[in-house]
């Protein structure tokens, strides 16, 4: 893999022709603005530095990814089928558990998600599964877009057969896949087989561009779709509405804390949801694999006595070591440990991060904390 400095071809180029350096960067940010990659009001921030992935590297993201998630699937139906188990590790109310229980209708309990990484030469760790919303698409799509357009005109950065992985086709082919499936299964709930779809979140989200976007490529499919929220939500036995306008297909982007925290306002979907009148993808489901927690149950033992040798294989290599901060004994580097005790006492080794947040809010890195500081955080998390 070539990343970041590695790229030598790139980075010695730049060094060179300074003056070549400002004006493509300059350009890069025009195109940015121009097509509107933003996070809120803020153009997205970049680095002349891109990742460059070969053929080997694609084969082992793509084989640590496809176990990851089977393990994750699997785990999901588990908790489903033994959900008195596993109550106690998910502070929710009972009615969002209860509603998390709900078959979606299609085969995937997590049909969306995306995984943040660490990746150089060869050695890749996930440090996060995001089943809820998942951000990030159409910037990834829109940044590969005007990047390609910078350094296809400069032959000397060799860089001339790059090929971007565009994200948002693949989520439309899911959606309309698992909309399929859905209307398969329940064709007693009378829906289109081209449905109408809302993208569903709260007014005045910091990615409501993104919805826009992804809406804008639907409509160019051919799919009237709406950009929807909880207030505009009425079911009348049959059909759900929001605005007038009836809903076949939701693409959830509402995170699962904010649906917990409003099921009052979100009774008409939940209802057209369990009386199989809506399709929705992101279903509740998909928040147990969001829990922090999540990566921590992969790693234990009793359950990967469910998974087959290359889903455990994966899983180890792959995950970082996550354990559920409380107080107890497990091992570390094949030692028995006291947790919290020995997370106290190397903060280097360390994250602390809450159970189900967003943005970053809530993680202690303890690499760049002082003794005072960390404890701090210990405190705050237990």
């Amino acid at each position: 893999m070539i990343t970041g400095i590695q790229n030598k071809n790139l980075v010695n180029f730049y060094k060179e022709n300074a003056p070549t350096f400002q004006k493509d960067q300059r350009n890069l940010t025009h195109l940015l603005e121009k097509n509107n990659v933003k996070y809120g009001a803020w153009t997205l921030s970049f680095e002349m530095a891109p990742a460059v992935l070969d053929k080997s590297d694609l084969k082992l993201i793509k084989s640590a990814v496809e176990n990851t998630i089977r393990g994750a699937e699997l785990l999901t139906n588990l908790i489903v089928k033994s959900p008195e188990k596993w109550r106690e590790h998910f502070d929710w109310s009972d009615d969002f558990f209860e509603l998390a229980l709900v078959d979606p209708g299609y085969s995937f309990n997590i049909p969306c998600s995306r995984f943040d990484i660490f990746y150089n030469n060869g050695n890749l760790h996930f440090i996060e599964l995001n089943t809820d919303g998942c951000s990030g698409m159409t910037n990834a799509d829109l940044f590969h877009k005007c990047y390609t357009g910078i350094i296809h005109n400069r032959p000397e950065l060799r860089l001339e057969d790059f090929e971007p992985i565009y994200v948002v086709p693949h989520l439309i082919d899911t959606l309309l896949s698992c909309y399929e499936e859905f209307i398969s299964n329940f064709p007693e709930s009378g829906m289109p087989k081209q449905p109408v779809i809302g993208i569903l979140d709260l007014a005045g989200e910091d990615t409501s561009w993104e919805f826009e976007a992804v809406a804008n490529f639907l409509k160019i499919k051919g799919f009237e779709t709406k950009i929807i929220t909880p207030e505009q939500a009425e079911f009348n036995g049959e059909k759900l509405l929001f605005a007038g306008t009836e809903i076949h297909l939701i693409y959830r982007r509402l995170l699962g804390t904010d649906y917990a925290g409003k099921m009052k306002k979100l009774a008409p979907v939940t209802e057209a949801f369990k009386k199989r009148k809506v399709c929705m993808v992101g279903a509740p489901r998909s928040q147990f694999p969001f829990s922090k927690k999540f990566f921590a149950f992969l790693q234990d033992t009793d359950v990967q006595e469910n998974f087959d040798e290359e889903t455990r294989a994966a899983l180890n290599k792959f995950i970082p070591w996550t354990r559920i901060f409380h107080e107890s004994e497990t091992k570390f580097g094949g030692k028995n440990i006291n947790l919290i005790n020995f997370v106290r006492e190397h903060r280097d080794y360390f994250v602390l991060k809450p159970c189900e947040s967003k943005c970053g809010y809530g993680i202690f890195q303890g690499k760049f904390m002082n003794e005072n500081e960390w404890d701090d955080a210990v405190e705050t998390a237990l």
